[in-house]
């Protein structure tokens, strides 16, 4: 197997295996040199060659590749180190890459992170912010900005982030900056938990749901407890409620998107 690198792809040519089947695909994986587990770039990829793209500029990458037919997976090919190339001259009005971005824990809200690049003396029209979860691949987008710094809000509590920020010239971005990490504070519990998603700031109806029945459920034994001084046995169509209360919450849970 060879690689042939871009700035951001490499192009990997591999020789199947001697007598394979014709329904034979190929699974390509990779990961930055030594640094993290063997992640799958393509699945199923028919034949040989295929382009790795996204790649961060003048980065050491590890690529291998292993065969799978109706009898299952072969062995991995022996891996192979691929530099990608540093950033190519800009053509003229696309903006150079952004330099010196350094990301440190934000004060406030809790779970931000700050960030702080270097801007050229011509500026150029926006910055856009980048970030994604430490061994992951795919970026998201933050925002776009016209100067920094700037804090990235809303991420996980205790996690490590990477960034990059790409400048903006009349619409057309130029290459990435190089990669800055962080890791977040501690997210502390609100009592707006209760009834809104971390994730996406709004009310969750299987939350307030849930919350609702706990209550009806409390307020009707602590108004027996105060009539008869004891604590009432409770209702089975209350308990009822208050178990279907529970399994649509954690039924939830699993719905891609509610979480």
């Amino acid at each position: 197997m060879s690689g042939t690198p871009t700035d951001t792809s490499v192009t990997l040519t591999w020789v199947g295996p001697a007598g394979a089947d014709p329904t034979t695909a190929y699974t390509v994986q990779m990961r930055e040199a030594n640094t993290l587990p063997w992640s799958t770039a393509a699945p199923s990829v028919a034949a040989p060659p295929y382009a790795v793209t996204g790649l961060a500029l003048n980065r050491v990458y590890q690529f291998q590749v292993f065969a799978v037919n109706g009898a299952g997976s072969g062995p991995a090919s022996a891996p192979i180190q691929v530099t990608t190339a540093g950033a190519p001259v800009p053509a003229p009005g696309v903006p150079g890459a952004v330099g010196g971005l350094t990301a440190q824990m934000g004060p406030m809200p809790e779970s931000s992170v700050r960030l702080t690049w270097t801007t050229s003396a011509a500026a150029p029209d926006s910055f856009v912010v980048q970030y994604r979860p430490a061994g992951r691949w795919n970026w998201s987008t933050a925002s776009s900005t016209n100067a920094s710094p700037y804090l990235v809000t809303g991420l996980a509590g205790a996690t490590d982030y990477e960034f990059q920020v790409s400048a903006v010239n009349s619409g057309i971005p130029g290459p990435p900056s190089i990669v800055a990490t962080a890791r977040t504070t501690p997210r502390t519990p609100r009592w707006s938990d209760l009834v809104i998603t971390d994730e996406r700031s709004e009310i969750d109806v299987t939350r307030v749901q849930m919350l609702l029945f706990t209550v009806i459920a409390a307020v009707f034994v602590a108004m027996q407890l105060f009539d008869e001084n004891r604590i009432p046995d409770i209702p089975a169509g209350i308990l009822t409620l208050m178990g279907l209360s529970n399994g649509v919450y954690l039924g939830a849970k699993f719905v891609p998107g509610s979480r």
